[in-house]
């Protein structure tokens, strides 16, 4: 009995979250939850089993829980509660309630979502990228059925942001997001609402339920 009683405080203790990743998410949360309008370009890597390497770049700007987000495709637009999706080559803008998960080019509420019960985390040796030394997090979901079974963020300690975050999907899929130097933005809070006069030519698709 005191066996077992032991293997299950072990286990429970293994299962917790390092004190080290919860630190660095609670100063990235201060940096990204801003009421300050801030921008950062991207690089957006998508890695498939014997398939070409697509590289693409991108931008999010962001404001509280609203951001902005230029793709090289489309762009997307979410005011806090509904997400304008619009597809360049469609020429079509859907609008939508987006999943609390689709998080991945909006750094605030990445950090939000991996600071969550939804993901255990562990801190791994520290990296070199461009020169400068990064901590890096890894995280897995307690969901077996996500698809994504693995989240690495690459933290930048000298302005406490997001250097890259890799996604590790179960179809052998790696998406690879570099994000480059933090800035302030000149972008006022019109830029996170739907202007349907930019898109007077599009297709408007209301898909919220």
């Amino acid at each position: 009995m005191i066996f077992i009683s032991y293997i299950f405080s072990l286990t429970w203790l293994l299962l917790q979250n390092d004190p080290e990743a919860k630190r660095i998410l609670d100063k990235l949360s201060s940096t990204y939850n801003t009421k300050v309008a801030m921008e950062q370009s991207f690089k957006y890597t998508i890695k498939a089993p014997e398939e070409k390497e697509q590289n693409y770049e991108g931008k999010v700007t962001f404001k509280t829980d609203m951001y902005r987000i230029q793709l090289h495709e489309q762009e997307i637009i979410f005011d806090g509660k509904d997400q304008y999706t619009f597809l360049k080559k469609q020429n079509e803008v859907q609008i939508t309630r987006p999943a609390s998960t689709e998080v991945k080019f909006n750094p605030s509420a990445l950090i939000s979502l991996l600071n969550s019960s939804k993901y255990e985390n562990r801190m791994l040796a520290q990296e070199k990228l461009n020169g400068i030394i990064l901590k890096v997090i890894d995280f897995k979901p307690t969901n077996i059925k996500d698809n994504v079974f693995k989240i690495k963020l690459y933290y930048q300690p000298n302005d406490n942001s997001i250097s890259k975050i890799e996604f590790f999907e179960k179809n052998g899929n790696r998406i690879s997001i570099q994000f480059k130097k933090l800035i302030k933005s000149s972008s006022n809070d019109n830029t996170f609402h739907f202007d349907a006069s930019q898109f007077k030519a599009a297709h408007i698709e209301d898909l919220r339920e």
